[in-house]
């Protein structure tokens, strides 16, 4: 059948052929690069909530470790007072994170991750039915 071809349409067919297969494995690879890069998006995110609350409960615990100071009259008020002001700025900055969360994308990433856990479960679970047929 090839033999009947002239050789400018084998060429034209395996061209065609070639870049076919190109574009199919560009698209992929696209499509892998985009799903990384959501991912580093989203590992971002949580990594400056994880930051932004890491952030305040020092502060917090400053403010607290002042409160007792100044009942016990180590410390002046005023310090006591400019803590309450750092960490009432931290609070800000920490809603402010939060409400630029996208919360869609963390209840798919939790889904994905349920739905990889069961699917874990259910191997062990055919591999544990597995080991005691081998067994018998």
């Amino acid at each position: 059948m090839l033999k009947s071809l002239s050789f400018k349409t084998k060429i034209v067919s395996t061209l065609i052929l070639m870049s076919t297969g190109l574009i199919l494995v560009s698209f992929i690879l696209i499509t892998q690069y985009k799903d990384q890069l959501n991912q580093a998006k989203g590992l971002s995110e949580s990594s400056q909530v994880i930051l932004n609350i890491s952030s305040f409960i020092h502060e917090l615990q400053k403010e607290r470790a002042r409160s007792v100071l100044l009942l016990n009259k180590k410390v002046p008020k005023t310090e006591l007072e400019k803590q309450r002001t750092i960490v009432n700025e931290k609070i800000s900055a920490m809603n402010d994170v939060i409400k630029n969360l996208n919360f869609d994308s963390l209840k798919n990433r939790a889904k994905n991750a349920e739905s990889s856990l069961g699917q874990i479960r259910e191997f062990e679970t055919l591999n544990q039915k597995h080991l005691e047929r081998s067994q018998i």
